[in-house]
C-alpha cells in the first residue's frame, strides 16, 4: 500500500512540535549543542520505512515490551541496521517510540510487534557496530551516549543509507 503524504504528516507532526518547543526553550548549557532534542535529531537523520503485513517478518521474535533489546539482539546476530524512532499502524499512524531492524533493501525486520497489519516506521538507521558502542538498550534517551548524540550529532559512518528520506516522500 503506497504511503500518502497525509499519513507521513500525521506520524511526523508531534515530532516537529516537540523539536520546535525544545529549540525555543533550550537551556543555556545546550545552546551550543547540534540538536536540542532527540526529536530534532530524528527529524534530521530519520528515514521512512513500511512493513506490509507478514511479508518481511523477522525470523527472530523477542518478548513484547522489549523492542530496544529485541532489535539490538537481532542487529547483533545478523548485522542488519538497527533503527530507532517512532512507528504506527496504517492508515492512521499515531507514532510510539519503537526499535526495529532493516535489511540492505530497506525492508523492515520486526522482532517485537505482530506483523499482521501494515505499519509506517520513521527512524534513524545505524550500523550494528555503532549501536554496540552504546551500553544502554536505547540510543535516543538521556544517558551519556544519547546526550553525546545531541551535542555532536551522529559520528561519521554510523548511519546506514536505507529507507526513504522524508524530504523525497513529501515532494
Amino acid at each position: 500500500m503506497p504511503l500518502h503524504v497525509a499519513q507521513i504528516a500525521v506520524l511526523l507532526r508531534p515530532l516537529q512540535l516537540v523539536a520546535d518547543l525544545a529549540e525555543m526553550q533550550a537551556p543555556v548549557e545546550t545552546r551550543t549543542w547540534r540538536f536540542r532534542s532527540f526529536e530534532a535529531l530524528l527529524l534530521q537523520h530519520g528515514r521512512i520505512f513500511t512493513a506490509p503485513a507478514t511479508e518481511h517478518a523477522a525470523d527472530f521474535r523477542g518478548r513484547n515490551g522489549r523492542c530496544y533489546h529485541n532489535a539490538a539482539e537481532l542487529s547483533d546476530a545478523s548485522g542488519h541496521a538497527y533503527v530507532e524512532g517512532v512507528a504506527g499502524a496504517s492508515p492512521f499512524p499515531v507514532g510510539v517510540q519503537h526499535a526495529w531492524c532493516v535489511d540492505r533493501n530497506s525492508q523492515v525486520l520486526e522482532p517485537t510487534w505482530p506483523t499482521d497489519q501494515p505499519r509506517i516506521y520513521f527512524g534513524m538507521p545505524v550500523t550494528a557496530a555503532f549501536r554496540r558502542t552504546v551500553s544502554h538498550p536505547a540510543l535516543l534517551h538521556h544517558h551519556e551516549a544519547g546526550r553525546a548524540l545531541l551535542r555532536h550529532g551522529l559520528p561519521a559512518g554510523a548511519q546506514v543509507d536505507v529507507g526513504e528520506p522524508v524530504s523525497t516522500m513529501l515532494q
